[in-house]
This record gives structure tokens, sequence and C-alpha cells, in this order.
């Protein structure tokens, strides 16, 4: 199984020209973890133009790899608009996949229409801890489909091995276009967010679990954000 773990400087680019894509925490993720800012991917899939640039990079890769697959699957939610811009751009079918079933209707986890034993290509906007893809996999492959490639536009670190503990059983082929870090160095370095803030998102990213309960960097958090001006583009 390959996992191709890249800093492509366009896609880097389009998520850093996003104000509204760092946003002043503290917030709790979804793992309970506390983020002192927090990155909004959602944010910058609502500009087309951003979208649009994220899906051809990603196509190029694709075309690249000689990707072979049937239709796409976005994961819910934060997947779909960028598996749908990617299937319009290729003229592929497109569907999306669910973590659980709807519990009406047809109450299917993979939905769109479909052959089976088809082979679909799952995009998704990021990676965690691979829990939500790992969910995703299974219900594409209990459906009667199967999958060899996962793409994410974007993941939390490549340096903590931490986020790829699910690879080795997850069967599939995996690449990622940029990760956090490279993202907050990159903003770092063109003073879109002060350095401050730049810290702050290392810290995070270095223990996601534990930097807010070191007292001298939760100090140092509280500190920041009462500041009124931070020196940098966006503000923060």
């Amino acid at each position: 199984m390959k996992k191709i773990l890249m800093q492509n400087q366009k896609v880097i680019n389009i998520f850093n020209s996003v104000k509204n894509y760092y946003l002043m925490g503290p917030y709790t993720t979804t793992n309970n973890c506390v983020m002192p800012l927090y990155v909004d991917g959602r944010a910058v899939f609502s500009h087309p133009q951003c979208l649009k640039g994220i899906a051809q990079e990603m196509i190029k890769f694709i075309q690249k790899e000689k990707l072979k697959f049937d239709f796409i699957v976005g994961g819910a939610t934060a997947g779909i608009p960028l598996a749908v811009t990617i299937g319009l751009l290729m003229n592929k079918p497109v569907g999306y996949v669910r973590k659980q079933p709807k519990g009406g209707g047809t109450n299917r986890v993979v939905e769109g229409d479909f052959k089976q034993g088809s082979t679909a290509l799952l995009i998704d906007d990021a990676l965690g801890h691979g829990a939500g893809k790992t969910a995703f996999l299974n219900n594409i492959r209990k459906s009667g489909f199967k999958v060899s490639w996962l793409l994410v536009a974007g993941s939390r670190g490549y340096k903590n091995q931490e986020y790829f503990k699910w690879f080795k059983t997850a069967k599939v082929n995996f690449a990622s276009f940029a990760d956090l870090s490279g993202i907050v160095n990159d903003a770092g370095n063109k003073k879109l967010i002060s350095q401050q803030a730049a810290q702050l998102l290392t810290w995070y990213l270095n223990d996601a679990s534990g930097w807010h309960k070191d007292k001298e960097k939760w100090q140092y958090f509280l500190a920041y954000k009462k500041t009124k001006q931070h020196q940098s583009k966006y503000g923060i």
C-alpha cells in the first residue's frame, strides 16, 4: 500500500488565501482536543475558485498516478463538495458515504447510482486520527463496492505517526496534499498570522491532547487572546 504525503505549495497557498481559515480559539475538536486557533477548511471550500483549485491539483495527481476507479465518493460531510467538484471536472459519477446509516429511506451508507462490484475513489477534506476514514472505507466495502485509494486535501500532521496507525489495516492507498504544519509555517513566514499564533498551533500539532495542560503554554495562549491587535495581515 502506498502512503504519499505531499506539501503541495498550490494547495497550501489556497488554504492560506482565506482569512477566515484561522479562527480565534479555544475550540474543542470531536476528539476532545483543545485547539488554540481553529482552522476552518469549510470556509475555504465555500469559495468556488479555492475549491476548484484544490480539485485541479488532486486531478493532476489522479492522472499522473493513473488511478483506476468507476465513481467518486465524498466523505460526509466536508468531503462532498470536493468530490463533486472533481467529479464535474473529470466527468465521473459522484456520490457520498456516511459513517452511520441515515435511519430512514433506503438506509444506505453509500448514496448514488452505482453497480455492485465497481470501484470507488474516496475523497475527503482532511485526516485526523483516521477513525472516520476507517468507517468510510468499511461502509464502502460492506455496501458491495471496491476502494483502493483515499485522497485528502490536508492532514493534521505528518511527523506524528499516531495519525497513521489506521493505515496498515485499512488496506488502501493514501495521498495527502498538505499538512497543517506546512500550512501554518507558510502563513507565519508570510506574516498572514502572527508568530504567536504559529507557535500556539505548533504546540497543538506536537501534543494535541496535552499542550493546554502545560500552565506556561496556557498562560501564553491567554495573553495572546487578550492582545487587541496582532501583528499580522489577518489580525490573528
